[in-house]
């Protein structure tokens, strides 16, 4: 909603609706057979919305590649989280917010797997990541229709 983008609130808020009642909790996916597909905006995103640049590129510990303001987005969406403030409120949920955290990470990891072996065979892995790292974040941040000038860089020159 901060960026604007009502129709696709709408529609996540209809599928968080449909799957915590017919997908049981949320175990299951039915809204998306539905017809509603799933999207996946961040507060990084957010901010390159609005204009906030990049800053640096960093590769964070355990968290992988990342630049400034993707940094400060995923701090905003770590405390974004509800079950963050349920558990600060009631210390007998630390185990359950500790557990779905580092799944949520190990689930974040397995998706990158199969990138695994384009990684090792790239010259330079480092800028490997690097660059699909950027490509990817810009592709987000303009759903998928980035401006040719940040692509190729200004066309007068």
């Amino acid at each position: 909603m901060l960026q604007g983008k009502f129709a696709q609130a709408g529609s996540d808020t209809g599928r968080f609706l449909l799957n915590s009642t017919a997908g049981i909790g949320g175990l299951m996916d039915v809204a998306t057979k539905t017809g509603l597909e799933p999207h996946s905006e961040d507060f990084g995103q957010t901010l390159g919305h609005y204009g906030i640049g990049t800053g640096v590129y960093l590769m964070l510990p355990l968290l992988g590649p990342s630049n400034g303001r993707d940094a400060i987005g995923r701090a905003a969406d770590y405390f974004s989280n509800p079950l963050y403030y349920v558990q600060e409120n009631n210390g007998d949920l630390d185990p359950l917010f500790y557990s779905l955290t580092g799944l949520n990470l190990i689930s974040t990891r397995t998706q990158f797997f199969s990138a695994d072996s384009l990684i090792d065979s790239a010259l330079d892995p480092y800028i490997f990541v690097r660059t699909a790292y950027l490509q990817n974040r810009l592709n987000k941040v303009y759903d998928g229709d980035p401006p040719k000038s940040l692509l190729y860089g200004d066309e007068d020159e």
